[in-house]
């Protein structure tokens, strides 16, 4: 999901301004023990407060996008019933429809031919990849922002207790030698103790490895939760050397392997 036409204009405009903002933002998300989603959603209930209709289609948006159900959505208005009465509380609720009735359908992805559902938006090819926090094998938190300046790859695969998921990574552990300067990431929401028992058993040591079991940070971001499971879809990204993301593939059936040469080829595009 894209920003709104007047955020975009105030960062060309200001772009000094605008990026503080950006990061008082990512540090009250990273210092508060309430996930993206529930944040989104507490903006949406002062909004609705402040009777702003700009900040209750905003934050509603979001809201979806970090994975909330159009349900979450509304009882975050309705609840503030008692407190706004019943006039405040209709127009801010017509303000969540509006937004509830340009909602794209949730994708489908399957598992063994079995319907599975995406929570959020995927961002898309064009837009700046959003940034997200997630923790190495020692528990060290790290920002995708860190890789800023270097082609970066993004594989995200459901746990790496599965087999597809460790060919996937032992793969792209192959190509990493095979691309000096690109950066390879790897992320579950499996905890770092067991990623780390992985990268011991099959030496995987060229490739990043990062858990997003903590706030699940990634996940809402990239639009990548599986709503019935709640794990990670298994997907692929590229990103060039400004963040922006040029190419990405979401496996629809969770059992199969990404098309790594597609992938490859989108790398060698940017180098």
């Amino acid at each position: 999901m894209g920003y709104p036409p007047i955020y975009e204009r105030l960062k060309r405009r200001f772009p000094e301004i605008m990026e503080s903002l950006e990061r008082l933002g990512q540090t009250l998300r990273e210092k508060t023990v309430f996930n993206r989603k529930e944040v989104e959603l507490l903006k949406l209930s002062a909004s609705a407060a402040l009777g702003s209709e700009g900040g209750v289609h905003s934050h509603a948006r979001r809201a979806l996008a970090a994975g909330a159900a159009a349900e979450e959505v509304e009882e975050a208005v309705i609840l503030l019933v008692n407190q706004l009465g019943f006039s405040r509380t209709a127009a801010a609720m017509s303000w969540v429809w509006d937004v509830l009735e340009k909602q794209p359908p949730p994708v489908e992805i399957t598992f063994q031919g079995s319907p599975l559902t995406l929570l959020g938006w995927r961002p898309e090819v064009g837009e700046q990849a959003p940034d997200f926090t997630v923790v190495d094998l020692e528990l060290n938190p790290h920002r995708l922002a860190e890789f800023r300046g270097r082609v970066c790859v993004i594989s995200s695969v459901p746990s790496l207790d599965t087999e597809i998921c460790q060919l996937q990574t032992r793969r792209f552990n192959e190509e990493a030698s095979r691309l000096p300067g690109v950066e390879i990431l790897t992320i579950s929401l499996d905890l770092p103790f067991a990623q780390k028992r992985f990268c011991e058993a099959f030496q995987v040591g060229r490739v990043k490895i990062f858990s997003d079991y903590l706030n699940r940070s990634f996940a809402y971001a990239f639009g990548l939760l599986i709503k019935e499971l709640k794990l990670l879809a298994r997907s692929v990204w590229v990103l060039d050397q400004e963040g922006v993301i040029r190419y990405r593939e979401l496996v629809h059936e969770l059992t199969a392997e990404p098309d790594y040469e597609a992938a490859l080829e989108a790398v060698q595009k940017l180098l």
